[in-house]
């Protein structure tokens, strides 16, 4: 994340600083690093900072990634109300928008308008008082990292074959069917037992089931009429039709 935002500045060929001279860089890194460590008045500082140092939209970007880079699902509540804040504080108290217009010398100029009202203070306050207070875990990145080191050294899956039930075409030439699907494809792990859960999964077996039986029948009578009118036709015709169907597998 922070390489890609030093790139991005590094090719405008800017070295950005906030409204009281700090390199902006170090403001990202302190923030994030004040929220990991649940120092809400740091990190409030740092948020402000940012925002009233022109990088408004690259702060709310850095917040939503530290939502899910340092919490995830160790506080799904603190997560989902801070991000809720977050769109309130972008959509709706602290809007940014750039426009790009190209000047006479044939280069493109980038003109930022920011709309704001006093209420994003309160939006910012929550997102970092939520994040701070937050019970965090890094789960979710040491995860991807952890799927990437495998894959990179030779870890490659086959399709496994409960993946393979009636709505795939190689399920389909398997024979797999409605009652493989409910004792295979619908397993769940953990599993919660919801009230009326059997019988609503008993019925919905039964009427797949139907629909099943519905559609093998229309298959069997469209073949079955297909080739009584293939029948109906004259003995050349029909020959003419084989040799044509020959040729063209031979082709």
């Amino acid at each position: 994340m922070e390489d890609m935002m030093e790139l991005k500045w590094a090719t405008q060929g800017t070295n950005p600083k906030t409204g009281k001279h700090y390199p902006t860089f170090q403001v990202f890194s302190a923030l994030q690093k004040s929220i990991r460590r649940g120092m809400e008045e740091e990190a409030m500082y740092w948020a402000m900072e940012l925002l009233e140092g022109g990088s408004a939209k690259e702060c709310m970007t850095r917040l939503r990634v530290i939502a899910h880079e340092d919490i995830g699902i160790a506080d799904i509540q603190s997560v989902l109300f801070a991000l809720q804040c977050l769109d309130d504080l972008e959509n709706k108290w602290y809007i940014v928008t750039e426009t790009k217009k190209k000047q006479k010398n044939g280069k493109w100029k980038t003109t930022t308008e920011i709309k704001s009202k006093g209420q994003w203070r309160l939006a910012l306050a929550n997102v970092i008082l939520s994040l701070c207070r937050a019970n965090k875990s890094r789960i979710s990145d040491n995860f991807q990292g952890h799927i990437r080191y495998k894959k990179s050294h030779g870890w490659a899956l086959e399709i496994p074959d409960y993946a393979l039930d009636k709505h795939t075409k190689e399920g389909r030439k398997l024979g797999k069917g409605t009652d493989q699907f409910f004792d295979e494809g619908v397993i769940l792990h953990p599993k919660i037992n919801l009230p009326k859960d059997e019988i609503y999964e008993e019925n919905f077996r039964k009427f797949s089931k139907e629909k099943e039986e519905r559609k093998l029948k229309e298959k069997t009578e469209m073949k079955e009429t297909k080739e009584k009118i293939e029948k109906k036709k004259p003995f050349k015709e029909r020959q003419a039709i084989k040799k044509y169907r020959k040729t063209d597998m031979l082709i």
